[in-house]
């Protein structure tokens, strides 16, 4: 075995040198490592910002597009409501405008039928004047007739009473007596008489006037019947109407939201792909960067491997020699 002689002062120098040149190459490998480090750090934070820019233009994107939609379904529901609110108002009109047919044919009915009531008082008033003139004249006519007798035997009277004497006195005592009586009597008969017929004239004056209420009081009734009947028909026909309107309105109502609901629906729908999508975007991005990652560790790991190796081989070539010389 050869001996090794003292150390020489070759031998401190040497290791110093390998000492700075691990120190320095460890400093470069810290340096390399840090940098590597900065630019992995600053691909991350690039890549996030990334990540939520995108994902800020997603939920404006998404923000604008539920907007619109609510402002349309805003227009949609103004629109509707502004059609049912011009349905309601020609449904009115028309109701309105049926009443005041209705009332001005009513009107019309009723003035028509108080003028005919009128011309028949009118006329049956006439009438009872003219059979009260004609009885009027009755009488005066009978009266002066009566009148004219009298006056007749008055003087027939009076100028027999002129020729006479006791006999005729008598005689005319007992003709006054007799015609008194005679006179009494026609009176009384002709009072009778006219008695019974004021009597007669009034019965069928009150049978005229009963048949003729009679007959108003039926014309009467018939006509609020028929009137009766008017309003009930117009009543049926506007709850008819009324019925139909808000059948046409609840209709509207329920396609109106069936129409929402799908639009909802295929609203959300279309959400969720865009958000399917966009996930499926970042997912595919996160791991395509991923791999960039391994790729350059693995690049990274090799150059150090290869550093490490090389360094090794140069500190065995240089242990070698250093053995060599000392051998």
């Amino acid at each position: 075995m050869l001996l090794q002689g003292p150390a020489e002062p070759g031998d401190a120098a040497f290791r110093d040198q390998q000492n700075q040149g691990d120190a320095a190459f460890r400093d470069q490998q810290n340096q390399g490592d840090a940098a590597f480090r900065d630019q992995q750090n600053q691909g991350d934070a690039a890549f996030r910002d990334q990540q939520n820019q995108g994902d800020a233009a997603f939920r404006d994107q998404q923000n604008q597009g539920d907007a619109a939609f609510r402002d349309q379904q805003n227009q949609g529901d103004a629109a509707f409501r502004y059609q049912q609110n011009q349905g309601d108002a020609a449904f009115r009109d028309q109701q309105n405008q049926g009443d005041a047919a209705f009332r001005d044919q009513q009107n019309q009915g009723d003035a028509a039928f108080r003028d005919q009531h009128n011309h028949r008082d009118a006329a049956f008033r006439d009438q009872q004047n003219q059979r009260d003139a004609a009885f009027r004249d009755q009488q005066n006519q009978g009266d002066a007739a009566l009148r004219d007798q009298q006056n007749q035997r008055d003087a027939a009277f009076r100028d027999q009473h002129n020729q006479g004497d006791a006999a005729f006195r008598d005689q005319q005592n007992q003709g006054d007596a007799a015609f008194r009586d005679q006179q009494n009597q026609g009176d009384a008969a002709f009072r009778d008489q006219q008695n019974q017929r004021d009597a007669a004239f009034r019965d069928q004056q009150n049978q005229g006037d009963a048949a003729l209420r009679d007959q108003q009081n039926q014309r009467d009734a018939a006509f609020r019947d028929q009137h009766n009947q008017g309003d009930a028909a117009f009543r049926d026909q506007q709850n008819q109407g009324d019925a139909a309107f808000r059948d046409q309105q609840n209709q509207g109502d329920a396609a109106f939201r069936d129409q929402q609901n799908q639009g909802d629906a295929a609203f959300r729908d279309q959400q969720n792909q865009g958000d399917a999508a966009f996930r499926d975007q970042q997912n595919q991005g996160d791991a395509a960067f991923r791999d960039q990652q391994n790729q350059g560790d693995a690049a990274f790991r090799d150059q150090q491997n290869q550093g490490d190796a090389a360094f090794r081989d140069q500190q065995n070539q240089g242990d070698a020699a250093f053995r060599d010389r000392n051998t």
